[in-house]
């Protein structure tokens, strides 16, 4: 079974805080640590139904069992439509069984639209297309959360991403994968935003103990930057790592000061995407 996990860590210096103060500031750590657990478990609950619904689309039942040009474009349209709606997708796809983009519609500047046949891409050889394509049923794959390449390159500026995809059928035969890319951006400025109202910084970890969010901006995504690399949470804190990664959630004081923590699983297995399927079925 794969989890994909990521951990929020808020620290605070706390040396020489009074004790009274100190349980307040512990308290108002937990408690922001607490919301935004719960922020970002809603939003990947929210896609994860959301690719579960759109991979029932009529057109899309059509288009799989037909190849007609008319489903596809149907099936295309209905894709601008929900982009508009959910501005945070910066792309919907459908990837057919060889890896190759047969849909794409795109986010950018503020409107959706519908990329180019010429303009397609081959994504067999992508992570997220084999991880899905492996899995049975209607299991959802939710990808760790990194930056979008485009082309081989990293996508300038930065954007990060959390990829959604699950497997399709027509007639029992695999037909790839319908892939969402939700546009990670606002959970980080969510994120940021705590630090408004709480003494300590957020920190957002990848469960290797990379920064994917940190108060430097230097430190963060050093799994996909070479010259960053060698910058880990561990390699600061080293004691602290050693209990969150034993613990998952909790808080405690160190020489560092306190540190709250919780650790999301962003996906365990897939029985929460079985139980949607099943009420959609039903309607």
């Amino acid at each position: 079974m794969v989890t994909v996990t990521v951990t929020i860590v808020l620290t605070a210096i706390s040396l020489g805080i009074q004790s009274y103060t100190l349980d307040s500031l512990k308290k108002n750590e937990l408690t922001a640590v607490n919301f935004q657990t719960d922020t970002i478990k809603h939003a990947i609950k929210d896609v994860s139904e959301d690719i579960l619904l759109i991979s029932q689309n009529d057109a899309l039942k059509r288009y799989l069992a037909t190849g007609k040009k008319e489903y596809e474009d149907e099936f295309a349209a209905d894709l601008v439509t929900i982009s508009k709606i959910r501005t945070n997708y910066d792309q919907l796809r459908y990837i057919d069984e060889n890896g190759m983009e047969r849909i794409r519609v795109n986010y950018q500047f503020g409107e959706p639209y519908i990329v180019a046949k010429n303009s397609l891409q081959n994504k067999g050889s992508r992570y997220y297309f084999k991880n899905t394509m492996s899995k049975t049923g209607n299991t959802i794959y939710i990808s760790p959360l990194d930056l979008n390449i485009e082309n081989g390159i990293l996508e300038i500026p930065m954007k990060p991403m959390i990829r959604f995809s699950v497997k399709l059928y027509s007639d029992r035969k695999e037909k790839g994968i319908l892939i969402a890319n939700y546009n990670a951006g606002e959970i980080l400025n969510r994120l940021k935003r705590t630090t408004n109202y709480v003494t300590g910084e957020i920190n957002l970890l990848n469960n290797n103990g990379y920064w994917l969010l940190s108060n430097n901006e230097q430190n963060q995504w050093g799994f996909m930057l070479d010259d960053r690399a060698s910058r880990k949470f561990q390699n600061d804190f080293p004691e602290e790592w050693d209990a969150i990664t034993y613990k998952k959630n909790g808080q405690m004081q160190t020489k560092n000061g306190v540190f709250t923590f919780n650790t999301i699983y962003l996906f365990k297995n897939g029985e929460a995407s079985e139980k949607v399927l099943n009420n959609e079925k039903k309607r």
